[in-house]
């Protein structure tokens, strides 16, 4: 998956800071480039290098999703705005738990498998699919694959989601 396009949805694979869609908030494109300042050559940023002080607008939509050996996630946090959505606090969750009626076959999935095999960040410009009817917002989201102490194998992958509601205004 380098890149997707559909009448609703975008979404590419990003190799290099200068990859970021131009599209793309200015937020995201922050992180990104905060995420590829800690990239050295084979060795993957670790989540000691990635301070949530460096991008606390962009908190209350991060979820840290821990990489199971099942090849499966776990949100070990979600942001208040996920919780919103939801409807219900996702923390300890499995995404499958979380997210129950999404086929696996989805973006949702898609996106973070790809991000943890290609260990690069992958970008998303879509629309939120499992909230209630009447109730679609766009999304932006930026998910980055965080490495162990010894910064090579993926362990963890940092969701930074921007939700806009249905005139376009970034959602509070």
């Amino acid at each position: 998956m380098d890149a997707v396009h559909s009448a609703e949805d975008f979404a590419t694979v990003i190799a290099d800071p200068d990859g970021v869609p131009p599209h793309a908030d200015d937020q995201l494109n922050h992180l990104a480039r905060l995420w590829f300042a800690h990239l050295e050559r084979d060795a993957l940023p670790s989540r000691a290098e990635i301070d949530p002080v460096d991008f606390p607008r962009l908190l209350p939509g991060v979820m840290l999703l821990d990489c199971l050996r099942d090849g499966g996630f776990r949100i070990r946090v979600a942001g208040a705005h996920h919780r919103d959505v939801f409807g219900f606090e996702p923390t300890g969750l499995t995404l499958v738990e979380a997210l129950p009626d999404i086929p696996e076959s989805e973006p949702e999935w898609e996106d973070a498998r790809t991000c943890r095999g290609r260990c690069r960040p992958v970008f998303r410009d879509g629309h939120m699919r499992w909230r209630a009817p009447g109730a679609a917002l766009r999304f932006q989201r930026l998910l980055l694959p965080i490495a162990g102490s010894e910064r090579v194998r993926v362990t963890q992958l940092l969701a930074a989601t921007r939700i806009y509601d249905g005139e376009g205004r970034l959602w509070r």
